[in-house]
């Protein structure tokens, strides 16, 4: 004989599963318009994790929609893209809240001008002129903030291993115009004395 008390017990404690699942669920943001490979996953890496589940309300999907943008306005900034046009709307499917940023990446910036001014002493050192001239980004290319980076932290690091611990800039600027998607970078560096070991008496 079927003992439907353990069948309906069998159908509850499934219902209580889906239940605490779908409670558990969280949604995933959407992020449209976007082709470039790079800008996708520089923006993919950037926004926040979403920490509310699908029954989220309206206002709270829009509160971290404003921080979403905000964070995938600068990954796309690092790329060279300062004219982005980013929508934010809220949607819902399968009875989940969905956060959506449209996202219009605009022209790259170029590179116009790129201006190092460098003391010989350093640039007598082959670690140094070896590591500038492969690595200081190409006039007329996209804008990379990174290689700016790279460029100025690689230039005094070498300097300070040199001995050369006072090394400075005195100016280091990466210039951008939104306006005509142009940049231009600046490195003055002051070199200092160069410290070296003695013997121990």
């Amino acid at each position: 004989m079927i003992n439907r008390s353990r069948i309906l017990a069998g159908f509850a404690a499934g219902s209580l599963l889906v239940s605490a699942d779908q409670l558990q669920a969280k949604p995933r943001i959407q992020v449209l318009g976007l082709e470039d490979a790079a800008l996708m996953t520089n923006v993919d890496l950037s926004v926040p994790q979403i920490a509310f589940g699908c029954d989220a309300s309206t206002a709270q999907a829009r509160r971290y929609l404003r921080s979403a943008s905000e964070a995938a306005e600068r990954a796309l900034q690092a790329l060279g893209h300062f004219n982005a046009e980013i929508e934010q709307r809220v949607e819902f499917k399968d009875g989940c809240i969905v956060p959506i940023l449209e996202i219009d990446a605009g022209p790259p910036t170029y590179l116009t001008e790129v201006e190092l001014d460098i003391p010989q002493a350093l640039l007598d050192f082959q670690a140094i002129s070896d590591f500038i001239a492969n690595n200081t980004p190409k006039v007329d290319a996209p804008l990379v903030q990174r290689e700016y980076d790279q460029l100025r932290d690689g230039i005094r690091d070498r300097a300070h291993r040199l001995g050369y611990l006072d090394a400075r800039y005195s100016k280091a600027q990466l210039r951008v115009d939104p306006e005509t998607q142009t940049a231009k970078i600046i490195l003055v560096m002051e070199a200092g004395e160069r410290y070296r070991f003695g013997e121990i008496q």
